[in-house]
């Protein structure tokens, strides 16, 4: 798809800054692909650093209280010791039951320190997932159509409803593992303090454990990337399966669609569970190789004790501290795991939509576009979806104010994506298309297209009331307008025999209406918002006779006054047209009135004629 001669770099729509999309995580180097993803995520991060402060206060908060409960069971058990004579230290009910009460106090304040991380690192992981939802759905709502073509929408729900909330659950988990270095930090002061001797002989082992987590983290930012691929690819299916209930019934397919998704759920969990295996090891791992520095420890730390060289009490402090050390390492070993897992995230989250420029964009000099008679020109209008294999070809045509042109021909020929152009759903690759002279790349979107109407052959309802459709283009609309709008496009009438009239939900994709009655809803739509532009694709061809006769009625009244482009697949309904394109394989072949092409005897002639045998009646043009 060829980009617009508009586009610079594009924007990030949180950050503001250029943005240079990333290519696909498999083929950058690791290192490359590591880095962009933990500069973007941390672009997310950063605004809720004092948050996160917050929390990580709280979180050494409960490390420090942690070591604190250590060293005071150390120095209730070190007063408990006889003295050379074997009598008890005096007082030592009095300190056990200060140290009892110190243990309360301990445990009090950790759980509000606990508490207090919980709270802080969830409302920064919650607003995080606030700024990438919105991002993510602010950006698919400027990107071009070329992009929604070549995505499926589960895929783009995936995305917002389960990518995401792994990041935040990800910014969540980092309050169990941000005080592990403050943990590992102190215990080594601690076990040097206790005995130096000692230390230098066992934490040989520390090498060897962080060594060990290393390898069997490694390949968690990839398994994380496609485990939430087949997760996406599993919502498309859904998604895809229950829109389309009805084909699934009519066609009997419901256990070849219960196979399918039950083959993606199963692939899904399969690549769950290979990074929770490889997670999994890491604690098992952590306690092997450190369970062989507290063998060493009491091996010598034993002989130290015999020796009278240290205290026993000493040394059940040095094993504890030692054990601290390992919990701490295999914290820190997490926190690479959750970075790792939180990248492979946010490469599908950055790379399926956030990096993705936008095609078609406004110039920075864009202007708005006048109130416009509606002129339009085709000058030389070419276009490309793939390189080298044009879907139109050097076009060229005039639509004056108020006139109708019908552009026909066979499927594929090009007729709607010719449509498409004029409110820049893309760019021509060569030529251009203006409107009362403006060079509508030259002007600002929002100005060029509130002057266009559309109406499809496929209607598009939202789940809200029939008021609310009508009003979509116009939200500040008074009820009077809406009804008014309404009664022009027939649907009045049928409105009020519904069971709370302009209230009424239309449901889903307006799934409690017919298809006559969508399009005299879509119809009533395009009045109010009153377009200089109409356009009008294949409006008609879905409805039975009695339905099209009120909807083309309506689109009669909507036509009035207004400059419009209809794509006919019916060629009865375009006979009264002013001109009339004929297209082939992208390029225009005849034009004319319908007269002329009949008198021509081309292709138009043969089209007309195939669809009158086939069909009941022939109509005449006025």
């Amino acid at each position: 798809m060829p980009r617009s001669t508009t586009i610079d770099t594009p924007i990030n729509p949180v950050t503001q800054e250029p943005s240079t999309p990333s290519s696909d995580p498999k083929r950058e180097p690791p290192e490359q692909a590591a880095a962009n993803s933990r500069d973007r995520l941390l672009k997310y991060i950063k605004p809720h650093k004092r948050l996160i402060g917050l929390g990580i206060i709280s979180s050494l908060g409960v490390a420090g209280i942690q070591l604190g409960l250590v060293a005071i069971l150390g120095s209730v058990i070190e007063s408990m010791k006889p003295d050379p004579h074997g009598h008890l230290r005096a007082h030592l009910h009095e300190m056990l039951v200060i140290s009892s009460v110190g243990i309360v106090v301990a445990y009090l304040v950790r759980g509000v320190f606990s508490w207090l991380q919980q709270v802080y690192f969830s409302e920064a992981a919650q607003r995080i997932a606030v700024d990438l939802k919105t991002s993510i759905f602010r950006h698919l709502q400027r990107l071009s159509l070329s992009y929604f073509d070549k995505r499926q929408t589960g895929d783009l729900i995936s995305v917002i409803s389960n990518d995401v909330p792994l990041i935040s659950n990800g910014v969540i988990s980092l309050k169990d593992v941000i005080s592990a270095p403050i943990i590992a930090i102190v215990g080594l002061v601690s076990i040097f303090w206790l005995s130096w001797e000692l230390s230098l002989a066992t934490i040989a082992t520390l090498p060897f454990i962080v060594f060990a987590l290393n390898q069997v983290s490694r390949g968690l930012r990839a398994i994380s990337h496609e485990t939430q691929t087949r997760l996406g690819e599993l919502t498309t299916t859904t998604e895809e399966t229950l829109g389309g209930v009805r084909l699934v019934r009519s066609f009997v397919s419901e256990d070849r669609e219960i196979a399918r998704f039950e083959g993606q759920a199963v692939q899904s969990k399969n690549w769950f569970m290979h990074g929770v295996r490889r997670s999994a090891a890491l604690m098992p791992v952590s306690d092997l190789v450190g369970s062989v520095g507290i063998a060493i420890a009491l091996i010598i730390g034993g002989g130290f004790v015999i020796d009278g060289t240290l205290t026993l009490s000493r040394l059940a402090m040095f094993v504890v501290m030692l054990d601290r050390i390992r919990t701490g390492v295999g914290g820190m070993s997490n926190i690479m795991v959750t970075w790792r897992n939180l990248q492979g995230v946010a490469d599908r989250v950055f790379t399926t939509v956030l990096d993705v420029p936008t095609e078609v964009m406004e110039r920075d000099d864009a202007y708005e576009l006048p109130h416009v008679q509606g002129e339009v020109v085709f000058d030389h209008v070419s276009f490309e979806y793939i390189p080298g294999r044009p879907v139109l070809d050097d076009i060229s045509f005039e639509m004056h104010p108020g006139q109708v042109l019908a552009i026909v021909g066979e499927s594929g020929s090009g007729k709607s994506t010719l449509s498409d152009l004029i409110p820049r759903f893309y760019d021509p690759t060569s030529g251009s298309v203006k409107i009362d002279g403006y060079d509508i790349r030259d002007v600002t979107l929002p100005s060029l297209r509130t002057q266009i109407g559309i109406v499809d052959q496929v209607t598009n309802l939202f789940g809200g009331t029939v008021m609310e459709n009508i009003a979509y283009g116009r939200p500040d609309a008074t009820m009077a307008e809406i009804e008014d709008a309404a009664r022009k496009a027939n649907a009045h009438d049928f409105i009020l025999e519904m069971g709370e009239g302009y209230d009424t939900i239309v449901g889903q994709r307006g799934v409690k209406l017919s298809g006559g009655q969508r399009q005299r809803l879509a119809i009533a739509r395009a009045i109010l918002s009153d377009p200089r532009i109409l356009i009008l694709d294949e409006a008609t061809s879905s409805l039975d006779t009695a339905s099209e006769q009120l909807v083309q009625e309506a689109l009669d009244k909507l036509m009035r006054g207004r400059t419009t482009l209809v794509i006919a697949h019916r060629l009865s309904t375009v006979v009264n047209a002013h001109k009339i394109l004929v297209l082939d394989k992208g390029r225009v072949i005849e034009s004319g009135t319908h007269s002329e092409l009949l008198a021509q005897g081309g292709r138009y002639s043969v089209l007309y004629e195939t669809q009158y045998r086939t069909g009941s009646t022939q109509p005449e043009a006025e």
